[in-house]
């Protein structure tokens, strides 16, 4: 996802340092099973949320289906 300015995209494995450097733009939903996203994150320019709402589960379901 570095300098991603739009779009979407689903990850699934492991993240590493800098997740997110340059993210301007766009929805990253990441698979974070080990609780390690946060401390990778570039979070200058990012935010965070839980998939919660029925359009982002019904969003990711799309891209995985």
């Amino acid at each position: 996802c570095e300098y991603m300015t739009g779009g979407r995209v689903v990850v699934l494995g492991k993240t590493g340092k800098n997740f997110a450097a340059g993210m301007s733009g766009g929805i990253a939903y990441v698979l974070d099973d080990k609780n390690e996203l946060y401390r990778n994150l570039n979070k200058a320019m990012i935010s965070v949320e839980k998939v919660e709402t029925t359009h982002d589960i019904e969003e990711l379901k799309a891209l995985i289906e």
